[in-house]
């Protein structure tokens, strides 16, 4: 009977992996619209959970299939759970003066202004992008003499003035609230855009499905409207250099959405950060949609995902370098 168990688990784990891995992979060759967020929106973890009830039940099964499993774990963990390991990269230019970029989504939990503070205070950020942002929370949380300026709930913090140069509304799907918003501003002398952008969530289409309710129209119209946004937004920060692109986009790097609009972007936490680079917590579930990108005026030396604040989302963090002629890069590894 434990046998039986055990190879049925056996056969649960082969079957969800290669859906999985037949999903990640034909997602470059097809759009899946809104099939891919099953897969990218549910605890990544639970699929090795079939497995690991396997080898409590029978152990010897598991290791008479050993090789397949560690293969299949191998791929798993490239092309789903995504743990990044990088190095920092150094530049041996001195006169070069990194940028350090902070982003942050507000909203959700009991955020708490004093801790804010405290990260703002240790990390030295140099430019502070918000998004759904409670106004009277953040300024206490500012240093003195910092500068805010914001796009209804869209939000950029410096030490140097900055202006709104354009945004996208959602009343073109006759909703409410800005998703994206440009600002231009100067850093060490040189002009710089900022785009801060906060996409749809695809969370309203799947929030009933836990009482047996499917609404696939609203799948569906959800994942286009996530898709028109992310391409509106693109167009926004086409003919802006240098740029920088930060905020929610409530979408995993490994989404077919974000590779056709931000492929050509350098995602910083996937260049230089280590973990799973998780920006957004429940009590299940852990993943990554908020991002800072840069353009090829930048690189980008490290990044990482800091300490809770109270939201459900927890600030990001890029430290990036204007490149120059004279900018020579290396790796501690050289």
């Amino acid at each position: 009977m434990k046998k039986t168990i055990a190879k049925i688990l056996l056969y649960i784990f082969y079957f969800s992996a290669m859906f999985i891995l037949v999903i990640q992979l034909g997602k470059y060759l097809v759009n899946l619209s809104f099939i891919e967020d099953f897969i990218l929106f549910i605890p990544r973890w639970l699929v090795f959970i079939p497995i690991i009830l396997a080898l409590i039940i029978n152990h010897k099964l598991i290791r008479s299939q050993l090789i397949i499993i560690s293969l299949i774990t191998i791929l798993l963990s490239i092309f789903y759970l995504h743990f990044y390991v990088n190095l920092p990269t150094l530049t041996k230019n001195t006169h070069n003066t990194s940028i350090r970029v902070m982003s942050f989504n507000m909203s959700g939990g009991a955020f708490d202004s004093r801790k804010l503070n405290i990260q703002i205070e240790y990390n030295q950020p140099d430019i502070m992008i918000f998004q759904e942002t409670l106004t009277q929370k953040l300024t206490k949380a500012l240093p003195e003499n910092w500068l805010l300026n914001c796009q209804q709930s869209l939000c950029l913090a410096s030490k140097a003035a900055s202006k709104v140069i354009n945004f996208q509304t959602r009343r073109i799907f006759d909703g409410w609230g800005t998703f994206a918003a440009l600002f231009e501003l100067k850093i060490n002398g040189q002009r710089t855009y900022i785009l801060n952008i906060h996409l749809e969530t695809p969370r309203k289409a799947y929030e009933n499905i836990r009482y047996g309710q499917f609404n696939f129209s609203l799948m569906k119209d959800i994942y286009e409207q996530r898709y028109l946004e992310a391409t509106l937004s693109k167009s926004l920060a086409a003919e802006h250099h240098p740029i920088i692109i930060a905020g929610d986009f409530n979408m995993p790097s490994d989404s077919w959405i974000y590779s056709e609009n931000f492929s050509d972007f350098e995602n910083t936490f996937n260049e230089k950060g280590f973990g799973s680079g998780y920006s957004k917590h429940t009590r299940l579930l852990g993943v990554k949609i908020d991002h800072i990108l840069i353009d090829d005026n930048f690189s980008v030396i490290k990044s990482w995902v800091d300490i809770d604040t109270g939201s459900d989302h927890r600030p990001i963090f890029a430290d990036i370098i204007h490149l120059s002629p004279t900018t020579e890069l290396y790796s501690p590894r050289n």
